[in-house]
Order: structure tokens, then sequence, then C-alpha cells
């Protein structure tokens, strides 16, 4: 918090803290929860006077500091408001740490290790966080060192892990020895010069962040609370320099059983800090793993919490906390929080943030001094002289051990979030802070991966160059402090299923090395498979080069060329076919639409080309078009603009087809496919037909009007198998337009004289050549009355 906030604000809020976790934790019935209106639907100046000590001018409210932190986030407050932004933001975080730290954990169990390889030391117990004892140093302490350090710091402990800080302690400092399992300390690489990318070894200041070793006294019984031994989540070696101590160990973040402990925060024990918060106040007791140790190196990574029993008359515990590859981001993290309320923090964010951080570790490290541990850079071994050449298994164990630490090092990425969704594809977008120093051509990008819900097992994965992916913006502010990229990127069509619930993740791949995969997204569930979606550009005729009213068709008198945009959503199962609709668009026919069947996809240049034949000339027509798939029909698409057919001369030939002879197709769904869908496609695609289409109601003959003929075959009437072909002379009536032929079925109208409106068949007559009787014919007197016939195409 602000360097004047006084002591007995922080107390209240540390009440109002208390009381939240006796009412999660169910100690107490009348607990205020964390959200109490008595505490956050007050006005934000208010609230943040009982945070800071000060008082805005504000008068905004919100029900609680959820709402109050998306106003920051989303930078709502007046200018005068923006101040209080961090510490919402850091009640925020310490509510989230707090109930992430509610009955979770188990205890950790010690194991001992005589591994002389650091580098196998590092793979079977750093990195994986479990607490291991170590043989003591070599470099053991004489009498009168010892006797300085205790002269230096002769104060015990009084039930915390802070113990002495040996800074006083210039003399012992000088004959202290790092052990070699510390020596990779990341904090000490955080000066001035190296965090600017010029190191310069002569004038170059130590680094500010180092932390300088702790001397812990506890006398016989002396218990200490069950906590961090060191700040920020960094790694912790206690060195037994005499007497013995009893140990537990706690992991807070180990997935806690059935058998393990349920322990309950409390919030700190320093008015400074909120979120330092330890556990039991009888470790002892509520734990049962308890061990004794009286020698050697007690490693505890990151996070992990201990409390110390004394035994015998007087222990002593020499504590080094460090900073390498595996407690990075632990570390990070926590100062983030820190730094909210605390300015000298916010340089060790950005430190450990550089660029510039040089983060190798050494694979074989040896002990050595303060004074060289301190110093960076520091000088390499052998410089100087001349090295020996590596073997090849020293250059490969090389190799594998520096792309390990810098996959540990990798950031995190936090949880994408779906920003669009197809039945097979999605859209995600996340944030990323990292970067690469200018002139790295290393390749780095991010693997993506999708599961289903949120099963561990991986449904598929794809990985992509951070060149590839669209970057929305720039250094956008990100929630934790750091300048981050906006990105987002599509998982191709196809890579997903129709009605499945995913969820998905995001990492960084950095040449060889593997960033730490981030948490789950929210789970979302693909649409379902459906018809295709409707074409809502209407069909224009092929050829045409401007925009009319009527365009004329380029093809012959009775066909017209279409093209039309494919639907832009397939409904998630390929397109069968298309089903196009037309009409007569004439001042005195103005027709209904009408199915004229089903055509096959057929792509040309990105667009669908449509034939549509045995159109009667000099017609003016409109088109529509719907698609279907193997779930159903689209709704029907846009209508076209009217379109003429020709009309060029009066003896040309132009031969139509209707009902009868032309063969229709009905669909596009193979009649292989027995699936109950495809049946009902189908027989849906069939009713939208008229039904007289497929029954037979007479011959199929040849009807011409300009030679005056009509052509059956015997074959289509008797049925014998004897194919002969009889040909009748006709008259073309004086509205005849004499210049095409016609072949359909011959029927006969319902009633024969076609004396009643409607015909009652007139839906069969529709498409065919109709037969009606005439009784009188006034140009010739000796005709009898019923030996003419009207023969007509409709």
């Amino acid at each position: 918090f602000e360097e004047k906030m006084a002591v007995h604000s922080i107390r209240r809020l540390f009440l109002y803290f208390l009381s939240s976790l006796l009412a999660v934790s169910g100690q107490s019935d009348t607990a205020a929860s964390f959200t109490d209106v008595r505490m956050f639907n007050k006005p934000l100046s208010e609230l943040t006077k009982d945070l800071v000590g000060t008082s805005l001018n504000s008068q905004l409210q919100f029900p609680d500091v959820t709402t109050a932190l998306s106003a920051c986030q989303h930078e709502q407050l007046p200018k005068d408001e923006i101040k209080a932004c961090d510490n919402i933001r850091y009640l925020f975080d310490v509510k989230q740490l707090v109930e992430s730290s509610q009955s979770v954990g188990a205890e950790a169990s010690l194991q001992k290790s005589d591994e002389s390889s650091f580098s196998q030391l590092f793979v079977d117990f750093i990195e994986p966080r479990k607490p291991v004892l170590l043989k003591a140093s070599e470099d053991s302490w004489s009498e009168e060192n010892l006797l300085q350090l205790k002269q230096c710091s002769d104060v015990e402990t009084d039930g915390t892990l802070a113990g002495t800080s040996l800074s006083t302690c210039p003399d012992v400092l000088a004959s202290l020895k790092v052990p070699a399992i510390a020596t990779n300390d990341y904090m000490v690489r955080l000066t001035p010069c190296a965090l600017t990318g010029e190191p310069n070894k002569e004038a170059c200041l130590p680094s500010p962040f180092i932390q300088t070793p702790s001397f812990l006294q506890i006398r016989q019984g002396v218990t200490t609370d069950l906590n961090s031994a060191c700040p920020l989540g960094m790694t912790a070696v206690l060195e037994i320099l005499y007497g013995a101590i009893d140990i537990v160990i706690y992991d807070p973040v180990a997935p806690s059983s059935p058998s393990s402990h349920s322990l309950v925060p409390v919030l700190g024990n320093t008015a400074e800090m909120l979120h330092h918060l330890s556990y039991s106040s009888s470790p002892f007791t509520d734990l049962k793993h308890v061990q004794s140790l009286d020698e050697g190196l007690l490693v505890l990574p990151n996070e992990m919490l201990v409390a110390l029993r004394g035994r015998g008359e007087e222990s002593g515990l020499l504590k080094h906390c460090f900073t390498d590859a595996a407690s990075m981001h632990t570390v990070r993290q926590r100062a983030s929080l820190e730094a909210h309320v605390d300015s000298s923090t916010t340089s060790l964010v950005a430190a450990l943030s550089s660029l510039h951080l040089d983060t190798t570790m050494a694979r074989q490290p040896t002990s050595m001094s303060w004074a060289q541990h301190m110093s960076w850079p520091r000088k390499e071994e052998g410089e100087g002289k001349t090295r020996k050449r590596r073997s090849q298994s020293d250059w490969q164990a090389e190799t594998k051990w520096k792309w390990r630490i810098v996959a540990l090092t990798l950031p995190k990425i936090k949880p994408p979030t779906v920003k669009a969704l197809g039945r097979k594809n999605a859209t995600l977008n996340w944030l990323s802070g990292f970067q690469v120093v200018e002139g790295d051509t290393t390749e780095f990008g991010y693997n993506i991966t999708w599961h289903l819900g949120h099963d561990t097992q991986v449904a598929g994965n794809l990985s992509v160059p951070h060149s590839v992916i669209a970057s929305n913006g720039h250094a956008k502010f990100a929630f934790d402090d750091y300048n981050a990229f906006d990105l987002t990127h599509t998982i191709p069509d196809g890579s997903l299923l129709p009605s499945t619930e995913y969820s998905f993740r995001v990492s960084i791949f950095y040449g060889q090395a593997r960033s730490p995969t981030s948490s789950s997204s929210s789970t979302i569930t693909t649409p379902p498979v459906s018809p295709p979606g409707r074409m809502n550009s209407p069909p224009v005729v092929a050829g045409s080069l401007n925009e009319v009213s009527v365009a004329v068709a380029v093809d012959l008198d009775t066909q017209v060329s279409l093209l039309a945009y494919p639907p832009l959503d397939d409904g998630g199962s390929p397109v069968l076919g298309y089903l196009i609709e037309a009409r007569h668009d004439e001042p005195f026919m103005h027709g209904q639409w009408e199915v004229l069947g089903s055509y096959g996809p057929q792509l040309h240049d990105g667009m669908l080309r449509f034939l549509i034949d045995h159109l009667i000339p000099n017609t003016a027509y409109q088109f529509r078009i719907s698609s279907y798939n193997s779930v159903g029909v689209s709704a029907v698409g846009s209508a076209s603009a009217p379109i003429s057919t020709g009309f060029e001369g009066k003896q040309h030939d132009n031969h139509v087809h209707g009902h009868g002879k032309r063969d229709v197709i009905v669909h596009h769904v193979p009649d292989s496919d027995v699936g109950e869908s495809s049946a009902k496609l189908r027989d849906h695609l069939k009713s939208l037909l008229d039904p007289h289409l497929f029954q037979v109601h007479g011959p199929v003959i040849t009807l011409s009007d300009h030679t005056e003929t009509l052509t059956y075959n015997t074959l289509d009437t008797l049925g014998n198998g004897h194919s002969e072909q009889v040909s009748l002379a006709v008259w073309s009536g004086h509205w005849s337009p004499r210049r095409f032929q016609v072949t359909a079925e011959l029927i006969m109208t319902d009633p024969p004289l076609a004396e009643t409106r409607p015909l009652l068949n007139a839906r069969a007559v529709r498409g065919r050549i109709a037969l009606v009787e005439r009784q009188h014919i006034p140009f010739s007197p000796y005709s009898h009355p019923l030996c003419s016939l009207i023969i007509l195409f409709l």
C-alpha cells in the first residue's frame, strides 16, 4: 500500500478477510462473506479509504470487488479513481489466492539422495517439486566461523522462518560457501548492466534483488509456523550447521486426497501484506509425517511449506533462497501480486520479464564463495585457458539440458477464449507476453490442443508459427501488468466435429523447447449439422455484362445458363444438390413457382453453373435456387431478375420436352445410403415436385407445328416389342407460332370438351399435350360434329 497508510486501516481490512475465511470454511454462521455488502456496497471512495487511508471524491458504487475490478479493466473510472485500481486488483488477487488455498494440498514426504550429478538431481527433485535431503556440504564450518555467526546474529527465532540476515555480518559472508545447488540463482543476474543487454564486467553494480542468506537459531521445543521458508515462492536450502530439528513439510498445490490433512489459511501475521499466508499454528499436532534431521542440506522447492521444531538444547540452520528455472514463474507471479501495492516489487517483475535476462543454468555447477556468487557475469570456467574438446555425448547432453531449461522459463499462457465457433472449426483468442530479442532467428509460435470436454486426452493439435498468427494489438494491456500480444487464430475447418463439446489449451514453442500448457478454456459445444444456409445472392444469366431488369439468355431459345454463388454455410455436411424453381414472368401469365428438378454441384471458378433447358421461346422467367445436404433443404434463395428466352426466326426448329419425355432428376441422394435421414430426405424432395410428374397418362408423342406432323412410336402404346413409328398429318392453328416441336405425353382433358373451369385434371394436363374434343367445325360444312380434335401443349 502507500507509504502513509495507517496501521489501523489495514487491521480493519484483516477483519473483513478473516470473517470471509471463517464463512467459507464453515467455522462461523454469522461471518460475512467476501462480497458482503457491508464491505463493498459502498462508494468506491470509502472502500479505497479503508485500503489506503486516503479519501477520494467519487460516489461510484459496486456490489463486490469483481465488479469494481471489471470497471478498472475497462477503464470506466474517472481519472481521480484510477489510482485505486491497483488496490482493487490486489484485493481480487488475494481473494483468489485465499480461495485456492482452501482445503487443498497434501503432506510431502522427504527423500534422501546421494546423487552427485546436479542435472539429474534437478530433473528428479527440483523440477517436479519434491523435497529432498542432500549430503552435508564438504565445506564444513569451523568452530571460529560458527562463533562469529552466533555472535553476529544472537537472536532466537520468534516462531517465524525469517531468521537473521547475514547482510550485517560481512566477516561471516566473506567465509561463506554457497552450495552448488543454489549457484544458478537468477536474482544474482538482475544487474542493471545485464538487463540492458550491455553487460560490463568491470563497472556493473550487483543485483539489488540478491537474497542474502539468513541464520536461524531454534531452542529446544520452539516451533515455527507452517509457512514458506523463502519469500515469493523461491526455492529454499536449509543447511543444518549444528544441533537437530524435527520437520513437517506440506505441499499446498498438490492434489488433495481423502487421507491428506486440509489446512485453512490464516491471513498473514504482519500488517504489510495480506497475501503472506500461514496455515496451522500447531503443525506437529495436525500433520502426521514428522521427520528428525541432524545434518545435511534440506532442499524445499518453490511454494513448499515447512515447520521446524528444535531438538536438543539449540539448533542452528543457514537458509539460502534462490530462483532458478524451476521457480521463476512462481516468483514472478507472486511478485506481480505484491507489485500492486509495493512499488519496489514492480522493478523485480520488470527485471524477471526482461528479454535480456540470462536464464541459462550450469549443468554441473560447483560451490563458490559469496563474493563469486553475487558477481555477474561470472568468469567462465576455464576462461583464458585452452579448453578441452567436448565429446559427442557431452555435446548432446548439453544441448538437451539447454532446451530443458529454456522450456521451464517459457511463460505459461492464460486460458484462451473462443472468439468464433463453427461446426467444424473455432477461432481462438489469447494474450501472450512472450517476445524474443531482436535478431533472434529461432522459430517460435504456439501449440494449440483441443480436448473432448475437459478430458486430458488430446483430441487434436496444431502448431502455428508466430508470424502466421494475426496480431490484433501490439503491447495491449494485460491483467498481469505485462505487455502482451492479443493473438487470434482459426483452427482449420474439418478439425472439429459438430455437436461435440470441446475445451482448448495453448502453449509456446521456441526452437526445441515447449512451455507449460495453459489451463483449459471454458467448454463450448459446436453447433449441430443442419440444412445449408440460404443462398442470398440471386442467380444471374451467364454472359450478362450489365445489370438490367430483363437480361437476355446467351444460349438457345429454349435454354438458359445460370450462374450462382454456393451457400456460405453448408450446414456442416457437403451439399448434395440444388433445387431450381422457375415461374413465368409475363403480365398475363405470372405463374406460380414450379420445381424444375435437382441439379448436381457444378463449380466453375468458384461459382455454380446450371443449364436450364426445355423452356418456351420468347418467354420471361424468374429462377430461384435452394440447396440440400444429407440433413435437409435450405430456405429458398432470392429470386433472379426476369430472364427472357430468345426468338431467332420463324423457321427455327426448337425442340421442347414436356412431362413424360424429359427425365427429371428428383434428388442426388444416393439410394445406397439407407440411413433414416437419407430416406426422409428423398421422400421430402420427391414431395416438392408435382405428383403427376411420376404418373403415366398416355403415349409419348412429338408434335411439330411448322412441319404439321404428329409422330409416335407404337412401342410406347402397345408394348408388344415391335418398334414402329407412326406419323400423322395435322394442321397448325392460327395462333400457333409454327417454329418448334414438342415431345411429351398425350392426355385427354377431363371433361373431354374442356367446358369446365378449371379442368378436373388440370394439374395432370400441365406440361403435357392435351387432347380436346370439338363438336363443330365452322369452316368445314361437311365434317361430322365429333370428328375433330384440338391438340394443345400447356
